[in-house]
Formats: structure tokens, sequence, C-alpha cells
């Protein structure tokens, strides 16, 4: 099952009104989120899917080989290469995707950070395929660092 184009189109019509004002106010990394990538070997490359401003990107950026930043608002991966290219970092690449549908080949990530997003999905279906989507790309023995807000938000 795949997220549906209107339920695709809400989220990333949501996420690009609110972009600024999200930016504005979501500036720092979580410590969790800075121990989990200092962890991680300087030759690996991360998926941060959901990435948003680019809060936890950044220093995973400035830590790994190659990070890779999906994100369904077009706003926000706006204001993270901005941020990308006043860092000058030349190891990141963006792309405009949902986390259910993410295009990346088969085990081709060696970890991921999938941070306060997933509880954003609707559907219970749709979340549950896109954790499969999380398994698909990463390398046997990848690891992942997943934060929801709550697990049973029915309402999405």
């Amino acid at each position: 099952m795949t997220m549906t184009k209107d339920h695709v189109k809400e989220a990333q019509e949501t996420w690009d009104e609110i972009a600024k004002s999200f930016d504005s106010t979501r500036g720092r990394p979580w410590k969790q989120c800075i121990d989990y990538i200092d962890l991680l070997p300087k030759d690996c490359i991360v998926a941060d899917v959901g990435c948003g401003n680019g809060r936890h990107l950044i220093p995973c950026a400035k830590h790994c080989k190659k990070v890779i930043g999906l994100d369904v608002s077009i706003e926000l991966l706006k204001i993270l290469k901005d941020k990308v290219e006043k860092e000058k970092l030349g190891n990141v690449l963006l792309l405009h995707s949902d986390a259910v549908n993410m295009p990346l080949k088969n085990s081709s990530i060696d970890a991921v950070l999938y941070i306060a997003a997933l509880h954003n999905i609707r559907g219970r279906d749709n979340r549950l395929n896109s954790l499969k989507e999380v398994k698909r790309i990463l390398k046997p023995g990848g690891k992942a660092l997943i934060s929801v807000w709550t697990k049973w938000r029915d309402e999405h």
C-alpha cells in the first residue's frame, strides 16, 4: 500500500505553510540524536527521514561520509539547502519524498535517523509501510534511531 497522492499533497501543503515557523522554533538538535550520531562510523551513509530543517542532518553531515535528507516539504528542504550551503557541506543530498515510498535502493544505507516524523503519517498501514521502507533501505546490520510522540495516534 502506498500513501495516496491526496495525503502526500496535504502533508506537503501543511508543512510548507508552517516551514518558517517550524524552523524558527526548532533549531537545537536533541542530545539523544547527537549521541547516536557520535557513535556512527565516520565512513557511513545516513538517511535522515523527515529531515525537516536539518537540526539533526547538519551535525550528522559533519560527522559522516554522506547524508541523504528526505522530506515531504519543499519549503523545509529549501531552508535546509540554504543551511547546507552556508556550512559548505558537500556530502548532503536532499530529496523531496514521502516516507512511505523512499526513492533509495535496497540495502544502500548504513544508518537512519527518523526523528519525530513517523507519527505524522496518516494511517496505521502507511506508518507500518514506512517502517518497512526503513528496513528495506538499511544494509544488513544497519541501525536506525526512530522516535515518535505517540504510538496510538488514531486520528492519523
